[in-house]
């Protein structure tokens, strides 16, 4: 008796090496969420969880503003490559992420320890760069999940999940216990990281001599770091919204409402980043354009009527999680869902797999500087509303500057790769929603963010 039709899509979906990711890394943000949670939980003291908040925005900034564009390069040069070559090109990347992420840690560490030394950083919280060099083996441990996504090693990515879950979650637990502290935990996790440098090590032994930079490695570096500096001017750009909203109105009651309400919604960043990351070895062929519209079209559907729901809900439900003073805070993350807008095209990956690198560089020292420009003149008028539009303004500004991009240099047309159509009903429902619950609602405190 044939199975039915539900129980195939299912199966088909879970061999997919693509969904693998995406639950790679939600697993892995749900590590997060969770010990977030259990920090209150429990409950720890507040300056102890205000350490580990400064510990895990320390260890972002060693790898967040670089890691991304790492791995785009390695996709790009992965490309279509039989087992042997993409063998050497993961080895080739091990040594770079070792030699170069691994400098990059040091001199960032070196910078840490001076600015504390002279009283413009807080001290860390112990057990800091044990939380470090977890924090930097996870990184392997994610070049390491992409190269199984290039072989079709599906359960080898579900296993990474279930470990990074859990012996993230479970450093933690011993926390419910009053004996351990939160040194404790980072300790676990140093030696939870074990596990993973054995794995790396036994996927590169016996391939290359030497740890050092071959020769091969060279031709690697010009393109990889254009694709990090190109990540780390995207970083200034999201940065640049908290910055003008400090710099305007200080660090008080606006720039808390700021804080909680000027994020995207994890579960769209989290599925749209690795589907952009994952297709780029294929993006050059008519078979990955093709797949990159059938993704594009497939969030849509899936995200409109959670975009939707969360517009109409969301002064509810900040009030809920939060309280009621926090509400205003819900217009700022309505206007922030209007970037999945941006997120559902994939342009990026297409300019990136046909090595556009200069294009790409280009148009992100434009957007930036769009940004800057546009937030500090709307600010004005427009108030806190006019920063955020800046930034909707500049990301629709890098969205349209790839596709034109990739339809004159490349001659791909934005129709094989956009869903057009469906693209400007999922457009003008956003829009439509977000202006006419504020158009209906205009609630007392919208004067307050509206105005400078």
């Amino acid at each position: 008796m044939p199975k039915p039709a539900y129980l195939l899509q299912i199966r088909h979906r879970i061999r997919d090496s693509v969904f693998a990711l995406q639950i790679f890394n939600l697993c892995r943000f749900t590590a997060l969420f969770l010990v977030s949670i259990l920090l209150v939980k429990i409950p720890l003291e507040f300056d102890q969880i205000a350490g580990y908040e400064y510990v895990l925005f320390l260890s972002s900034i060693v790898t967040g503003w670089w890691i991304h564009g790492f791995l785009q390069s390695f996709m790009a040069d992965s490309g279509s490559k039989e087992d042997l070559l993409l063998h050497q090109v993961f080895r080739d990347y091990s040594r770079l992420l070792l030699w170069m992420g691994g400098g990059i840690l040091v001199v960032i560490c070196a910078i840490i320890e001076l600015l504390v030394y002279t009283g413009m950083l807080q001290s860390p919280t112990d057990g800091f760069y044990l939380y470090l060099f977890f924090h930097f083996i996870l990184q392997a441990g994610i070049l390491m999940v992409y190269y199984f996504h290039r072989k079709g090693s599906v359960r080898e990515i579900y296993a990474m999940s279930v470990y990074v879950l859990v012996a993230y979650l479970g450093s933690f637990l011993i926390l419910l216990d009053d004996k351990w502290h939160l040194y404790h935990a980072f300790l676990f996790l140093g030696f939870f990281s074990l596990p993973i440098v054995i794995l790396w090590i036994k996927l590169y032994v016996g391939t290359v001599g030497s740890m050092g930079l071959s020769p091969g490695t060279g031709k690697y570096v010009p393109h990889l770091t254009t694709l990090m500096v190109i990540q780390s001017i995207g970083f200034i750009s999201l940065w640049s919204d908290a910055f003008w909203v400090q710099y305007f109105y200080g660090t008080e009651e606006i720039f808390a409402l700021f804080r909680y309400g000027g994020r995207e919604f994890p579960l769209f960043i989290i599925l749209t980043t690795t589907f952009s990351t994952a297709i780029i070895y294929q993006a050059k062929s008519t078979s990955g354009l093709r797949q990159i519209r059938r993704a594009s079209r497939r969030y849509m559907w899936m995200f409109l009527p959670m975009a939707v729901g969360l517009m109409l809900a969301s002064s509810h439900l900040f009030g809920w999680v939060y309280n009621d003073h926090f509400i205003p805070a819900s217009m700022i993350f309505d206007l922030y869902l209007l970037l999945i807008l941006i997120r559902v095209l994939f342009p990026r990956p297409i300019l990136i797999a046909h090595r556009q690198f200069k294009s790409l560089l280009w148009i992100s020292i434009g957007e930036l500087f769009l940004n800057l420009v546009l937030s500090y003149t709307l600010y004005w008028p427009l108030g806190l509303f006019g920063l955020i539009l800046a930034s909707l303004i500049a990301h629709l500004f890098e969205l349209g500057a790839t596709i034109y991009v990739a339809s004159t240099r490349l001659n791909i047309s934005p129709r094989v790769y956009i869903p057009l159509r469906l693209y400007v009903f999922f457009a003008l429902t956003l829009v439509t929603v977000l202006t006419i619950k504020y158009g209906i609602t205009r609630p007392e405190w919208l004067v307050e963010l509206w105005n400078p």
